[in-house]
């Protein structure tokens, strides 16, 4: 049997003023209609809101700790009746950021509406967010991010992000907390010098040695949570531009 395989493409320019391409590719086993239109909608924020709070809920996280949140409703359309139709057999779907590159957004989460929400395993290849689906309806792809400012006791200040997705098993009351560990403060020294040992230096010639304690709390019983994966961690000095500093490194003391 001769298998035929279409492929449909459109463009959507996103309320966020990213471009975002989508793909969907199907063979005759998906009994489609002839010269089936792929029609993408970006929802907006108001429609969008609710979908948003419930794919914080599936995720067991906050709505408020989504860095990125972008939610389309992708239906293919007989052009003969305007009905939307949804395929006998799975078919593939690409959605591409043509702005942004995701080649290192592990953090991502896809999640699909259809009678129930469910979060969608996906293959990331380069831009593209790329999955199988039986089913067509609203796609809502979003990012979890907590993040702190903090004055530390040289005068500048350092924004803590942390960059996870539900797989961390971070819950959703946890609160990310961030404090220095000042000159004189019990544990300073011994990360300095564990510090200068790694680095195969003393601590007389450090320039410069912040230590950070970085963990995420339960804010009522104090309780510690340890991700079950990696997590992204930036830590950033605002107002100064680093790429002035040579040699600096980041050590992580368990």
């Amino acid at each position: 049997m001769r298998v035929v395989q279409v492929t449909l493409t459109t463009n959507i320019t996103a309320g966020d003023g990213n471009t975002y391409r989508v793909s969907v590719t199907y063979d005759q086993d998906a009994n489609m209609p002839e010269n089936a239109d792929l029609a993408v909608r970006e929802l907006a924020d108001d429609e969008k809101e609710d979908y948003v709070n419930q794919s914080a809920e599936a995720l067991n996280t906050a709505a408020e700790d989504f860095a990125f949140a972008r939610a389309f409703d992708i239906s293919l359309i007989d052009p003969d009746t305007g009905a939307e139709c949804q395929p006998a057999s799975g078919v593939k779907v690409s959605i591409s950021l043509l702005d942004t590159d995701l080649s290192a957004a592990d953090e991502l989460n896809l999640l699909h509406f259809g009678e129930e929400v469910e979060r969608v395993a996906y293959a990331l290849n380069g831009n593209n967010v790329e999955f199988e689906t039986d089913g067509f309806s609203v796609y809502v792809i979003v990012q979890t991010v907590k993040e702190r400012i903090l004055e530390a006791s040289d005068g500048n200040e350092y924004k803590i992000t942390v960059t996870y997705d539900s797989t961390a098993g971070i819950p959703a009351d946890a609160e990310l907390v961030v404090n220095e560990i000042k000159e004189g403060d019990e544990g300073y020294e011994e990360y300095v010098a564990k510090s200068a040992a790694a680095l195969g230096e003393k601590p007389e010639n450090l320039a410069f040695a912040r230590p950070f304690d970085i963990t995420q709390k339960n804010a009522e019983t104090g309780e510690e949570y340890q991700p079950n994966k990696d997590v992204t961690v930036t830590i950033q000095l605002l107002g100064e531009d680093l790429n002035e500093y040579v040699n600096i490194d980041v050590m992580t003391i368990s």
